[in-house]
């Protein structure tokens, strides 16, 4: 056997004196160390899972090469083009990283069932179920005469680790795919395997031990990270209840329980209103689907807001972070009620940009401040001061609004925690991969919430609660569990890593062409490492697209980000939603197809108004 280190290791196995297989083909580099190895030809290529570092340089083989793949992802490696052309990018709520997946097809592709056994010369294969780092993902073991292999793909990449933690992250608010790990690790158990073959990570030779340990830290990431479902708060009939949707936190600061991302209200004594979220109002639940038709923001609260509170104006709205949920019924807001909005820097460019970047849960519509408001900046309204805290942890780009109302101090805190309200009772440390997040993100929320010390925290989905020095503690013991189990995870854990897993990422995500068919986008390379590297980027391009120039160098400083600057030109209209990507190499070492951007359509030229004109 052979390892070729590309952008996956990639495994050679001898099935006869001029023949052998392929475990995983990263960027097909592989074909080109076979002869020094004695080898005339690859008869099989197998495939672990979708993901592209595992799949790119399939297009370097013939058809003559059989290419087998899981079969639940089959679809996705045999009809790549469609599977682009179905992405939904805009209110996003997918975390699986299903968008990591290649860019072209292999039509020639072959589905692998679970438990299906191949014997090729001199070995025999066996696919193996291990759904985790996709949903899809497989296991081979191989049995030869001199013992047996077991390539898990991404299933484990050293004793108790994983190559990311992010990839096992499928759904918003749920531990599926880590569960289906743990269940994943325990099956290849099982079969006692002489040794351990990583994609990303060095030859196991003590699978027993390296499985039961990794089981373990999962369980203990999945305890960390348990969902408390949602107390029910709309018990009453809905008449009372949309009769009634404002409850009094204090006399002049109210909270709406009956939107999705419940919104606050502070009033003046001069009857005016500023409201921090707005997202769907007076809605019972939300359809099925994540697409415009089944997103509908109203303003449906209001009229009781000012029937009940004597509110007059509502002058300005304050979102505490991009997502839908929390600033979907802002234009409307605007447009109807005359509403400005106040936005912190810290994401106005996302609110005024949908897919600019590839995030999750983002509005549709271009939402424009009125006015930025500076992280740490205290800020007047009426009689209120406000001051406006970065908050990371939910998401990379979310704030906490600080503010005395009644005597008491008050945190709005957006979807920083998850807690069911009460003293006491655990929190859910609210974090997905795709928003962005660092695992000390939830210290450094306990070191602000320590020092503003508010009385009480007002969540986005949760009850308002109470805080004292229990609350914060436990807040910081989380924090710290949290940074710990990243620790033992993930290989080569760096607090300063991305812990999306990603290593560059294409701005915008959606690029818009002008009417000659330019766009120019960027794509940005983080360097992990503590001292400088070399980046060289090239773009890959549908047919009907070039770049200028065809590839960047830049040299980018230790834990900085380099940028990557192109000029791409449409030589054709596009039919259908397709992808671009970056293909990066970082001081020689073929990282890959890292990053990806999509060319719509309805993006081929700009639009002919602003939606506010």
């Amino acid at each position: 056997m052979i390892v070729v280190y590309d952008t996956c290791r990639c495994y050679v196995v001898r099935t006869g004196p001029r023949t052998a297989i392929a475990i995983d083909f990263g960027s097909g580099a592989v074909l080109d160390h076979l002869a020094e190895a004695g080898l005339g030809e690859l008869t099989d290529v197998f495939i672990t899972h979708v993901h592209r570092d595992q799949v790119q340089g399939l297009d370097r083989l013939s058809a003559d090469v059989r290419v087998w793949v899981p079969a639940g992802e089959h679809d996705v490696i045999a009809h790549a083009e469609e599977h682009w052309a179905r992405q939904s990018p805009l209110n996003d709520y997918v975390l699986r990283e299903q968008r990591f997946t290649p860019l072209r097809s292999t039509p020639h592709a072959v589905p692998l069932d679970d438990h299906e056994e191949r014997t090729i010369g001199d070995i025999r294969l066996v696919a193996l179920p291990t759904p985790g780092h996709t949903v899809g993902s497989v296991s081979y073991l191989v049995t030869t005469r001199t013992g047996t292999l077991l390539f898990t793909g991404d299933a484990i990449a050293a004793p108790g680790k994983v190559h990311s933690l992010a990839a096992l992250q499928w759904n918003y608010v749920g531990v599926e795919g880590a569960e289906s790990a743990i269940l994943s690790a325990l099956e290849l158990g099982r079969h006692h395997a002489d040794v351990l073959l990583p994609s990303h990570g060095e030859p196991i030779t003590d699978p027993g031990e390296a499985l039961r340990l990794l089981a373990d830290n999962l369980q203990d990431y999945v305890d960390l990270h348990e969902y408390h479902p949602k107390p029910p708060v709309n018990r009453r009939p809905i008449r009372t209840w949309a009769a009634a949707p404002y409850v009094e936190v204090a006399p002049h600061l109210l909270m709406n329980v009956a939107s999705h991302g419940r919104s606050y209200v502070l009033l003046s004594e001069g009857g005016q209103a500023l409201l921090f979220d707005f997202g769907y109002d007076l809605t019972p639940g939300m359809p099925a689907g994540t697409e415009r038709a089944a997103r509908r923001p109203s303003l449906g609260s209001i009229p009781a807001l000012k029937s009940q509170f004597g509110v007059s104006t509502i002058e300005v709205v304050a979102p505490t972070h991009y997502h839908d949920d929390h600033v979907a019924g802002i234009n409307l807001l605007r447009a109807v009620e005359g509403t400005q909005v106040w936005c912190p820097r810290r994401f106005s460019e996302i609110l005024a940009h949908p897919g600019l970047m590839d995030l999750p849960c983002q509005w549709f519509d271009p939402i424009v401040a009125d006015r930025e408001l500076a992280s740490g900046e205290s800020f007047r309204w009426r009689e209120y001061e406000i001051v406006v805290h970065d908050l990371p942890g939910h998401t990379q780009y979310a704030v906490a609004y600080e503010v005395r109302v009644d005597g008491r101090t008050y945190l709005v805190t957006g979807d920083q925690q998850d807690g069911l309200g009460a003293p006491g009772s655990p929190d859910d440390l609210n974090y997905q991969y795709r928003n962005i997040f660092q695992p000390g993100d939830y210290l450094r929320s306990a070191e602000l919430f320590a020092r503003v010390r508010p009385d009480v925290m007002l969540s986005g989905h949760w009850n308002p609660r109470e805080v004292d020095d229990e609350y914060i503690a436990m807040i910081r013991a989380q924090g710290e569990q949290l940074v710990e189990i990243h620790d033992r995870l993930l290989v080569d854990f760096d607090e300063q890593n991305p812990t999306t897993g990603f290593l560059a990422r294409i701005s915008p995500y959606l690029p818009t062409f002008d009417p000659d068919g330019g766009a120019t986008v960027q794509v940005h390379v983080t360097n992990t490492a503590p001292g400088p590297v070399s980046a060289e980027v090239r773009l890959v391009l549908p047919e009907a697209a070039v770049a200028h120039p065809q590839h960047v160098t830049v040299t980018i400083e230790g834990r900085a980000e380099g940028v990557a600057t192109f000029r791409v030109q449409l030589l054709r209209p596009v039919a259908v939603q397709t992808p671009l990507a970056a293909d990066i190499v970082l001081d020689g070492r073929h990282i890959g197809q890292h990053a990806e951007a999509l060319i719509i359509p309805s993006r081929t030229a700009p639009p002919t108004q602003s939606p506010h004109d």
